[in-house]
C-alpha cells in the first residue's frame, strides 16, 4: 500500500512539474505570437497605407490625363 502511495505522489508531482512546464511553455508562444501578429499587423497597415497613396496617385494622374484630352 505504501508502495503505491508513494507512486501516487510520485505521479502527482510529475504532473505539477509538468504543467508547470506546459503553462511556461504556453505563455512564451503567446508572448511570441502576440509579438509576432503586432508586426505583422504593422507591416500590413504600412503596406495598405502605401497601396492607398499609390491608388491615390494613380486616380489623380489619369484625372489630368482625362482633363488634358477633354481640352485638345
Amino acid at each position: 500500500m505504501a508502495k503505491n502511495n508513494n507512486r501516487s505522489e510520485q505521479n502527482s508531482l510529475r504532473n505539477e512539474q509538468n504543467n508547470s512546464s506546459n503553462r511556461f511553455s504556453n505563455e512564451q508562444n503567446n508572448s511570441s505570437n502576440r509579438f509576432s501578429n503586432e508586426q505583422n499587423n504593422s507591416s500590413n497597415r504600412f503596406s495598405n497605407e502605401q497601396n492607398s497613396s499609390s491608388n491615390n496617385n494613380q486616380k489623380s494622374s489619369q484625372a489630368k490625363k482625362n482633363r488634358n484630352e477633354l481640352s485638345d
